[in-house]
């Protein structure tokens, strides 16, 4: 993987601005999960939290609930789950994050292991970051 934890957080960050969200970086409790409040257009996110290598995910994460335009109540907490609004967060965080890993990388040399692995991503979403890591090589291909 080419690009540097701190490249694809900042860039994250830009993208988040460029969808009109806005970012709060906090250091509170090790255990609190980032959330979005979709009426604000504010991602929180613990800058704090307990596993590091996991807030880049996060971040995608809540950027996909905004993308997907889930605005149930005031606030979204991050959540690994695989069901309903969670898990189509989860699927276009993966999306999000697959070319910061994918792009100029042969597909044999894909892993999905790999990539959860760099992000931390939890292992509830192994069978999702698999299909997508499918789908941006079949993709890939009818562009050519």
């Amino acid at each position: 993987m080419e690009k540097s934890r701190e490249y694809i957080f900042k860039d994250l960050l830009n993208r988040a601005m460029n969808y009109g969200l806005g970012v709060e970086c906090v250091h509170i409790d090790s255990h609190l999960k980032p959330c979005l409040s979709y009426k604000r257009k504010l991602i929180i996110l613990n800058m704090n939290y307990h596993n590091q290598r996991l807030v880049i995910f996060q971040l995608a994460h809540e950027i996909g609930h905004f993308l997907n335009g889930d605005s149930f109540g005031n606030e979204i907490f991050f959540s690994p789950a695989m069901n309903g609004f969670e898990g189509r967060a989860n699927k276009t965080a993966v999306k999000l994050l697959l070319p910061y890993y994918l792009n100029d990388l042969p597909e044999r040399y894909a892993s999905t292991a790999d990539f959860m692995n760099y992000f931390s991503i939890p292992l509830s979403v192994e069978k999702v970051v698999t299909e997508q890591i499918q789908d941006f090589y079949k993709s890939s291909e009818t562009q050519i």
